[in-house]
């Protein structure tokens, strides 16, 4: 008989260290390779002379001094939260009437630890240590949106966005599969869940910085002024430059963290999972993104129905009502000048870029105008007496179907179907920890349902962590019922479980 701790370790022994080199050797080493990049580079634009020399200083340093695989997973779920690019090409102008799609080809931040892991994984499936996986159940969907938007592109009058869009979406298909093939074991699991919650305390510690300083900043290095004079600072973390983004980023994060606080016995300290969850919401809400207030009301109902259905719902304690009402006094005076500017006439002015999306698809049903393309085809489907706000439509929806058609639309639905499916299995897990988790993720996919209502193009950040989510969460239900079936198999019972905290 096999015990899950005995799995886990066996699984953790996949994944050896690189070998230790004598400094002699990392000195030689280092020397030939900066000789040879400097040669080879030496007519080369000074970015690529910096950015190949620090390459090379990361790559002798891992082989010097030797990488856990624990570390790479941890570079790629922070590099999530960091919105740094090197761009390959220059970035277009913003359109007078908007962009919907990406203006330039980038290597995201995030895609440099994914890579290594990738090879890593690669590397342990050719010497037949494990087993590479493509999360077929949400990859064939995934396959479909890509075909579509690449269809679309190629049949587009402006090719050029519709390629810069199909590249993006291959870039959160690597994260995808890198997120499928990262968890293994039960320790793999706390780690992600645990370094996921680090992620939104460090979100929420830059927010509150940005908009006590009055300030937001980018790790560019650039400062971003994203607001009205008078008014209080809409911060945005380092997940991107709009509050939006930084919203839709932190919404699964904080109702998972919710979760945790709420489940009995999640392996998860409650005063620091309750913390979170409170502070995460207050930055949500100063935002002053008014669907971003919704989508808060409306994950935190999701997280209290799914916990008391499931029967992990602990008693609330007396002091929050208190909690809630001194949170309501510091936050609500904030706010007040955003609500008093709240009227109809943002509901008709996005209303009306409805009406203009709803022409641009009777027009071009079928395979849309290309991703990227809809600003190029605004004024052709523009009454000629429209004289209000003209932008690109404020609904993910209609975009998508403007854009990619009715192929597209249905492709797009089926992958976020697919996802969603996913994270309502991890509501079932026997593992409390990843039941939470996994009620945390579908109350924040049933916020971003509502956001993508009022909201469009959302940041690389926001959308490489959606796809990361679904990654993982098919990785532990495949890992869940891996060890479920294995533990019916000796003897027709139960092996006990190793449940696998937070704060180990």
């Amino acid at each position: 008989m096999t015990s899950a701790g005995t799995t886990s370790r066996q699984g953790a022994r996949r994944w050896p260290s690189l070998p230790r080199l004598t400094p002699g050797v990392v000195a030689a080493l280092f020397g030939i390779l900066c000789g040879f990049v400097a040669l080879v580079l030496s007519e080369s634009a000074t970015r690529w002379q910096v950015y190949a020399l620090a390459g090379l200083v990361v790559a002798v340093l891992t082989l010097a001094f030797g990488v856990r695989r624990r570390q790479l997973v941890t570079y790629f779920i922070v590099g999530l939260s960091l919105n740094v690019h090197y761009y390959l090409t220059h970035p277009e102008e913003v359109l007078y009437r908007g962009n919907s799609s990406p203006t330039y080809f980038s290597i995201p931040l995030v895609l440099i630890p994914a890579a290594v892991l990738a090879g890593w994984m690669a590397l342990e499936a050719m010497t037949d240590r494990t087993r590479l996986r493509w999360g077929l159940p949400v990859s064939k969907f995934a396959l479909l949106v890509i075909a579509t938007a690449t269809i679309s592109a190629m049949l587009s009058s402006v090719t050029r966005y519709g390629i810069y869009c199909v590249v993006e979406m291959l870039q959160y298909f690597f994260i995808y599969l890198v997120a499928v093939n990262i968890v293994r074991t039960e320790d793999d699991l706390a780690l992600v869940i645990r370094l996921l919650l680090v992620t939104l305390s460090v979100q929420c510690a830059i927010f509150l910085v940005q908009t006590t300083w009055g300030t937001t900043f980018t790790l560019a290095g650039r400062t971003v002024h994203y607001g009205v004079e008078g008014e209080l600072v809409r911060a945005s973390g380092t997940v991107g430059v709009t509050p939006a983004g930084y919203a839709i980023f932190v919404e699964p994060l904080v109702f998972t963290a919710l979760a945790l606080w709420r489940a009995r016995d999640s392996g998860v300290s409650r005063v620091w999972s309750g913390c979170l969850a409170a502070v995460g919401s207050v930055t949500v809400i100063l935002t002053l993104n008014r669907s971003s207030w919704f989508a808060l009301v409306l994950g935190i109902a999701v997280v209290e129905v799914l916990c008391r259905r499931r029967r992990i719902a602990r008693r609330l304690p007396r002091k929050l009502a208190g909690v809630i009402i001194l949170l309501a006094v510091v936050v609500i005076p904030l706010i007040i000048p955003r609500l008093e500017k709240a009227h109809g006439d943002d509901w008709n002015s996005r209303y009306d870029l409805m009406r203009i999306a709803v022409r641009m698809i009777a027009g071009n049903p079928i395979v849309g105008v290309g991703p990227g393309g809809y600003p190029y085809h605004l004024g052709n489907y523009t009454p000629s007496d429209f004289s209000g706000w003209l932008w690109v439509v404020h609904n993910q929806y209609l975009l998508t179907w403007a854009e990619r058609g009715l192929l597209g639309l249905i492709a797009w639905l089926a992958w976020i179907r697919a996802g969603f499916r996913q994270a309502v299995r991890a509501t079932t897990s026997p593992a409390r920890q990843f039941q939470a988790f996994g009620i945390g993720c579908v109350a924040g996919m049933v916020g971003l349902l509502w956001e993508y209502l009022l909201n469009l193009y959302i940041e690389f950040s926001s959308s490489a962590l959606l796809w990361c989510l679904f990654g993982l969460l098919l990785a532990g239900n495949e890992f869940r019922a891996k060890v479920g079936s294995c533990s019916h198999s000796t003897d027709h019972r139960r092996l006990p479980l190793r449940e696998a905290s937070v704060g180990r």
